[in-house]
Order: C-alpha cells, then structure tokens, then sequence
C-alpha cells in the first residue's frame, strides 16, 4: 500500500469545529461536529463564507481557544515538515512557533488600537 494523505476539511465556528459531511444538489454544504457522539451541524453555501442553519444541541465539550490554537500550529508543522524534508523539524517548529507569536502580538496591538480610539 503506497502512502497517502488524508486532507480533512474544518470549519470553525466560535470555539467549535465542524468536519465536512456532503454538498447536496443545491449546493449547500453540510458540516457535523467533529466529535462524533455530538449531533450538532450546520449549513454553509457553496462558497463556505456564510452559515444558512444550525442544527442540534452540541452535547460535547467546547474546544479552548488554546487548544485549537495548539493544533493549528501543530497541523502547520507537520505540512512544512512533509514538504521540506532536508530541513531539521526542530527548525521548522521554531519558526512556525516565532511566525505566529508575531502574529498574535499584530493581532493584539490592533485589539489595543481599537479599543483605544
């Protein structure tokens, strides 16, 4: 069996994540929580930029924006690690953790501003 690699699409909504589950023939998507004991889902459009419907009672635990912070980074990693396999992971891993430390402090400065002004 040859490798092969699985590309799961989520969404995130609020502190939630749903895992894409069909397109039906009108072209709206339908998105289930990726815990799969919960039976919570939503309705996007096609284009994945606007919720049409939420459906059922999240039964499961909120995800802490730490959390899904700490798997985005983790998920970063593991892509550039995959795509530049000459360069030391330890490497990769620094700069994917100094990369979004700067990106929070932007992200914060502009939370000041705005609440500033």
């Amino acid at each position: 069996m040859e490798n092969c690699q699985i590309i799961k699409e989520l969404i995130l909504h609020k502190t939630n994540k749903y895992r894409f589950r069909r397109q039906r023939k009108d072209g709206i998507m339908k998105w289930l929580c990726t815990n799969k004991d919960c039976s919570a889902s939503i309705l996007t459009t096609a284009d994945k930029k606007s919720i049409c419907e939420f459906s059922g009672e999240h039964i499961c635990d909120e995800n802490s924006v730490q959390k899904i912070e700490r798997q985005i980074l983790r998920e970063n990693c593991k892509i550039k690690c995959e795509e530049d396999l000459s360069t030391k992971s330890l490497k990769i891993i620094r700069t994917e953790l100094i990369t979004y430390s700067n990106r929070d402090s932007q992200k914060r400065h502009k939370n000041c501003e705005e609440n500033y002004v």
